[in-house]
Order: structure tokens, then C-alpha cells, then sequence
């Protein structure tokens, strides 16, 4: 038996299921556990150890191999270097202190990284070889599919495009450098650009919706897209164009197949995908001469990082039976 487990920010959700079941890439999960996230590391260790266990008893199976997925940056090694979510795990062995506690062989990667695993093989990326998987959240994070294989980088950071810079006199991010493409498309560029438009006059609809500028967010955003209502249309327009800056540029360094768009503010569905796939074909340089790339939207929902972490799972324990692997 397999557990994958994806770590958020305020609940960890694993899963367990078949080795045969992952390796044919069914998808059939025998069962599931959510619990609250903890803040401390070893308050993490000590949730996840129950968290497999209680799958364990479950299924009355002992786990074979176990992935984590979780946000930041994830070395090789399975060393959670650093994570937005939680600021006490810093520098920690999380990897080794799983393996020496659970005594099975343990991986643990990004969260958007096994999110693009479960997309790529499970969901709108499957039949596809090179695919950029861009998850539009809170921030923005990236992944890369290139030939059937993932790109890690190095040192395993690779895939942090939201803070590539799109303008150099936008606003400072959080990590000091200027323009970052996240000030622009993430969710909570989202809301910043709906509070804007909406007390400048370009949308004030959004206000009766609100009641507040200060209460005007990416959800009032969606609630008055279900409505019909045209400011919010406009809000979205503008939105999509600052997303699609960033899709463009990305297809023009990796010459992908597809693109696939996950992360909550994917969830605005239709309208979303079908402005950004127009914007950003119509940035991409020499668009009349090159395949058009399709935009779509991810398909397994919030199970996606379980679900990649249950096929990373797989892959660590067909590395230990097969070293060459």
C-alpha cells in the first residue's frame, strides 16, 4: 500500500491506495484522512505519523512507501529549506526524520510538483509530453513537464515563475524584488485589482456586491461573475491580460503543448481559460507562424497533490527495488 499526503496551509489530506492501483495509473483510492496542518516541525512529524497510521488501520495494510507534498522550497533531499505556510519549519530534515520514524521509504517535493504529477498522468495533461502546469493561488507557482520528464533544477527549486520579473517599476513583493509576475496574477492580485477598478469608477458595481471597498475581494469578484455583471467582466478582462503576460512568456522559453491552470482562482472556470489562452496567444512572438497552445483547466481539484503524491510515492518504492531506477 501507498499514502500521499499534501500538506496546505490549514489541513493535510492523505490518501492511500494500491500499489497496483497507482501503477496503472486507475487513480481508485482504498482511503482517506483530513486533519489540521501544524506549525512546528516537530508537531508536523508527529501528525503525519498518526496520519499514516490511521490510513494503515484503515486498510489493515502497512505502507510500502509514503510522499509529501508541501509548499516552498524542497530540496532533493527532501529538506524543506523553506514554507510560506509554515514559518517554524525551516531548514528541516522532514524526509529523513519521516523514513527513521515510519521505516519505509519516504519522498517529500513541492506540492505544485506533485499536483503536476497527478494533472500530467491522471488528469488535463495526460497523453501530453510537455506541458507547463501553473497553480494561481495566493501566489503564483509553476511546474514544467518537458519530454514526459519533470524538471526539478539542481537543487529541486525549479518551477518558481511567479516571482520571475514582469515589471521592473511595478510594486516591491514580499521578497524585496520589484514586479514580480505573482503582484500582478495571483488571487490576490485578483482582489488589489477589483478593489482598484471598483473605487476609480472602472467597476463600482463590485461596491454593491461588497458593501465596502475594503470588503472587495477575488470571491466578491466570482459571486458577481454568477450574476452577470459587467464590471466584474471588465475586472476579469484586465485580470487575464496580467496572467497571460506571464503564460506567454513561459511558452516562449519552453515551447510547451499545453497549458494546464489549477490554484483557486482557476475554479472562475470558463471565462477565466478562454481569456487568457486569446491574451496570451496574442503575445507569444511569431503567433501566426507557430501552433497555437491550448489553455485548460486542472480536472482533479483538491485531491491533485495527494493524488501526485500517491505516484511519487510509487516511484520512491521502485527505486529502492530497483536502485538503477
Amino acid at each position: 500500500m501507498l499514502i500521499g499526503v499534501d500538506v496546505g496551509g490549514t489541513k493535510m489530506l492523505g490518501l492511500a491506495a494500491s500499489i497496483a492501483s497507482v501503477a496503472n495509473d486507475a487513480g481508485e483510492v482504498l482511503s482517506e484522512c483530513r486533519v489540521p496542518t501544524p506549525t512546528a516541525g516537530e508537531a508536523l512529524i508527529d501528525s503525519l505519523v498518526d496520519l499514516v497510521r490511521t490510513l494503515e488501520h484503515d486498510c489493515s495494510q502497512t505502507a510500502s512507501a509514503l510522499a509529501v507534498g508541501i509548499a516552498g522550497l524542497i530540496d532533493r533531499s527532501g529538506v524543506v529549506r523553506y514554507s510560506p505556510h509554515l514559518a517554524d519549519v525551516v531548514q528541516f530534515p522532514l524526509a529523513e526524520r519521516l523514513r527513521d520514524a515510519l521505516k519505509c521509504p519516504v519522498v517529500v517535493e513541492n506540492d505544485l510538483t506533485t499536483a503536476t504529477l497527478a494533472e500530467a498522468r491522471l488528469g488535463a495533461g495526460r497523453g501530453c509530453r510537455d506541458l507547463i502546469m501553473i497553480g494561481l493561488g495566493t501566489g503564483i507557482g509553476t511546474k514544467f513537464l518537458i519530454d514526459g520528464v519533470l524538471v526539478r533544477g539542481a537543487n529541486g527549486f525549479a518551477g518558481e515563475g511567479g516571482h520571475m520579473t514582469v515589471d521592473r517599476d511595478g510594486p516591491p513583493h514580499v521578497t524585496g524584488l520589484a514586479g514580480a509576475w505573482e503582484m500582478f496574477g495571483s488571487g490576490s492580485a485578483l482582489g488589489a485589482l477589483a478593489r482598484r477598478m471598483a473605487l476609480d469608477g472602472s467597476a463600482p458595481s463590485l461596491l454593491a456586491f461588497a458593501g465596502a471597498a475594503d470588503d472587495v475581494t477575488g470571491e466578491t469578484v466570482a459571486e458577481a461573475l454568477d450574476d452577470g455583471d459587467e464590471g466584474a467582466l471588465m475586472v476579469l478582462d484586465a485580470y487575464a491580460e496580467q496572467v497571460a503576460i506571464g503564460v506567454a512568456n513561459l511558452i516562449m522559453v519552453l515551447d510547451t503543448q499545453r497549458v494546464i491552470l489549477g490554484g483557486g482562482v482557476s475554479e472562475l472556470g470558463e471565462p477565466l481559460r478562454s481569456r487568457v489562452e486569446a491574451a496570451a496567444q496574442r503575445l507569444v512572438m511569431g503567433a501566426a507562424y507557430r501552433p497555437a497552445v491550448p489553455v485548460v483547466l486542472a480536472e482533479l481539484g483538491e485531491r491533485a497533490g495527494a493524488l501526485g503524491a500517491l505516484l511519487a510515492a510509487h516511484d520512491a518504492a521502485g527505486r529502492v527495488e530497483n536502485p538503477a531506477i
